[in-house]
């Protein structure tokens, strides 16, 4: 895992450790507090193609300087350049916290994800975990 801008005391590779904590808890996350990006992007990359259909995002707050992202979108490698993926459903609709936020895409067969997340006014945003599955 990689980001476009990471807090000095967080790191991308704790969004897919398989620990999940939205708000608080243990410190298995990636913020981008205190960035100067208006969005920015974190990224998995896979040793090998995979074929991605579906994914679980989870959001992390902390109702100080950190919250969630105003919205997002994800891309895939398509082995020249980044493309947006084709959204079948999106569970909620809008970006939430303390719940598993859903996305069911038609399967790219990739060697990259990116997620690109658009900050809120009221700060930067974070990510506890990013999960894909085939379907």
């Amino acid at each position: 895992a990689s980001a476009s801008y990471t807090w000095t005391e967080d790191s991308a590779s704790a969004i897919n450790d398989g620990i999940i904590s939205m708000s608080g808890g243990p410190r298995n996350r990636w913020t981008a507090y205190k960035t100067p990006n208006p969005s920015d992007w974190l990224q998995l990359d896979f040793p090998s193609p995979v074929t991605v259909g579906r994914m679980e995002i989870c959001f992390w707050a902390d109702d100080g300087g950190v919250r969630v992202p105003q919205s997002y979108k994800i891309l895939n490698w398509n082995g020249n350049q980044w493309a947006d993926v084709n959204e079948r459903s999106r569970n909620p609709q809008q970006p939430t916290l303390l719940t598993s936020n859903e996305v069911t895409i038609d399967p790219v067969k990739t060697t990259r994800l990116r997620l690109i997340l658009v900050h809120s006014q009221q700060g930067p945003c974070g990510v506890t975990e990013w999960m894909v599955w085939n379907k």
